[in-house]
């Protein structure tokens, strides 16, 4: 099917600015933006140009600022951080629409992060007030189970995630500067300490995310409090990370006070990563040494809004969402050479976004 569109601009849900005449493909991937009030916000998206419809606001419980979705694309998961919950829904392949199955305790106040292995058999949450973590496994239909596993790494524990591999954990403990290294065993959803079972992070840099590079020998953590990006080598065999470089995501002529950041990407060439600035409110673009790893800033790009507290790219690495607290989502084209973003559109959001995805 094709479709005109033209250059314009609207506001509200559904506001968008894109570009000139685009094919659009008859069946569209979703995007789903989490906010601050108790809606999810879904959208349609066209690949062609980045043109994004808005659909509806589904009730996802109190405050669903993180989402996690199965590898299949067929259930979602949603802290609600007030309440120490976590839901999970059904996604409807054909309309987005997300239908509740169940709502389980989050084992631990503030849950601000949660993910879901990579077999689909569970789903992880991240307590940042509690300073906890917990594993659920998912039922047949995508409902949660009663938890496998608890853990207490360290304070404000912001994220965790599995390896590639699906055989080790790892968990940002901000408050602490730390990062947490467990064995896991995804046939009982069962967390061991690894044998080094913490990293430590230079004091103050209050590590809140990790990416994998895509070839699983590198990591790269996003350091809230110190405006900076670390890159890890990664030993998939051992599970273990170890420190290459921390660089700042701020060039050295910009003014970076009260400047944090938040999130961190890689692109699916592994030639670049890009990192959040809050308060510089831009997006940090870094090259990717191959043979080291290590990381060469480039540049930054105005995130569109103010407070960019997530990001992300789409499958092939041509287009980025960026979700600014300030009330948009603005999406960037991404050149593949150089990662150089230009600025695509903006759209309003009725709620604060906290989180955006593309399904």
């Amino acid at each position: 099917m094709s479709a005109t569109v033209a250059v314009g601009t609207s506001g509200g849900d559904s506001g968008l600015i894109v570009l000139g005449m685009v094919s659009v493909m008859e069946r569209s991937p979703f995007v789903y933006v989490g906010s601050t009030s108790g809606d999810i916000l879904l959208y349609a998206l066209s690949g062609a140009v980045g043109e994004l419809t808005f659909v509806k606001a589904v009730a996802a419980g109190n405050y669903p600022s993180f989402l996690a979705f199965d590898p299949v694309l067929g259930h979602a998961y949603a802290v609600n951080e007030p309440d120490a919950m976590l839901v999970s829904f059904s996604i409807n392949r054909q309309s987005g629409e997300l239908t509740q199955l169940n709502r389980v305790a989050s084992g631990g106040a503030a849950p601000a992060f949660v993910a879901v292995d990579r077999t689909g058999a569970h789903a992880m949450v991240a307590n940042y007030s509690g300073g906890t973590i917990r594993v659920f496994p998912i039922l047949q239909g995508g409902a949660l189970g009663p938890p496998t596993d608890d853990q207490a790494p360290g304070l404000k524990s912001h994220m965790v995630i599995t390896d590639p591999a699906n055989k080790f954990v790892f968990v940002m403990n901000l408050g602490s500067d730390t990062i947490s290294q467990f064995v896991f065993d995804a046939s009982t959803g069962k967390l061991s300490p690894n044998r080094v079972p913490i990293v430590n992070t230079a004091k103050g840099a209050g590590p809140r995310h990790l990416a994998f590079h895509p070839n699983g020998k590198l990591a790269y953590v996003i350091n809230e409090l110190d405006h900076t990006l670390s890159a890890y080598a990664y030993d998939p065999t051992l599970g273990r990370l170890s420190a290459l470089q921390t660089s700042s995501t701020v060039p050295p002529d910009n003014d970076a006070t009260g400047t944090t950041c938040a999130e961190v990407v890689v692109a699916p060439s592994g030639n670049f990563v890009y990192g959040s600035n809050r308060g510089h409110d831009s997006i940090a673009r870094f090259a990717v040494d191959r043979a080291t790893g290590t990381l060469e800033l480039l540049g930054t790009t105005p995130s569109g809004g103010n407070v960019p507290r997530s990001f992300t790219l789409s499958a092939d690495g041509t287009l980025m969402l960026v979700a600014n607290e300030s009330g948009n989502i603005t999406s960037f084209s991404v050149d593949l050479g150089s990662g150089a973003l230009s600025k695509l559109w903006s759209v309003a959001t009725a709620r604060k976004p906290q989180f955006v995805a593309i399904v």
